[in-house]
């Protein structure tokens, strides 16, 4: 918690006690290991390191995300991990409904982070079924997040995630539709838009976006 508050100082004591307490546990010293990544990067960016150690800062921060990620699904099934990251994404849902934009996308870059330990791992199709939901779920809460804070480049990604994870997705197509539209790129929009129109012709959202986008144009 301290950590998503920005309280990073506080959070390593907090970490390094849970260390002191369990020296064994992978998930602590991964968190701690990535919370201190975290922190070089920012010492580097306002001491004035200069761009390469940023980037070493940086890359630091993802190999310790990584290994964060690995922790946590560490002897877990690939349907235990969808079920942790299931409560992870729910927890982004309430942070979102609550307004808490900026804490729900960086809890859903969390979820994504760690179900992305499950690549690689034996499934039965029932788990795989479930992986392959929450990466779409968890790709389209993304680019919504990403459209309420303005950052419609990173809501177009999340948008085409969802739909190299499913083609006929009809909110993957409204959202890269509404993305598009955010951007200017006015006959993407409406291509988009149209695409969801296909899939579901009595949409309402989706017809009135065409509506306008149209009425502008």
């Amino acid at each position: 918690a301290l950590s998503q508050l920005g309280r990073l100082a506080e959070a390593e004591a907090a970490f390094s006690a849970a260390v002191e307490l369990d020296p064994t546990s992978r998930e602590a010293n991964a968190q701690l290991r990535a919370l201190r990544a975290k922190r070089a990067v920012e010492d580097a960016a306002s001491a004035g390191g200069g761009a390469v150690k940023i980037a070493q800062a940086e890359a630091a921060v993802a190999a310790a995300e990584a290994a964060r990620a690995q922790s946590v699904a560490g002897g877990m099934s690939a349907g235990e991990v969808a079920a942790h990251v299931e409560g992870l994404k729910q927890a982004a849902n309430t942070r979102f409904k609550a307004g808490d934009i900026d804490g729900a996308c960086a809890e859903y870059a969390e979820a994504t982070r760690q179900l992305g330990a499950v690549d690689g791992m034996p499934s039965t199709a029932e788990e795989a079924a479930s992986v392959k939901g929450l990466k779409l779920a968890l790709s389209l809460n993304s680019a919504q997040c990403s459209l309420k804070s303005g950052q419609y480049e990173q809501a177009l990604e999340h948008s085409d995630t969802a739909l190299q994870v499913s083609s006929t997705s009809l909110k993957g197509h409204f959202r890269r539709g509404q993305a598009l539209s955010q951007l200017g790129r006015l006959a993407e929009a409406e291509a988009a838009f149209s695409a969801a129109a296909e899939i579901d012709p009595t949409n309402r959202d989706v017809q009135q976006a065409l509506f306008r986008l149209r009425a502008a144009s």
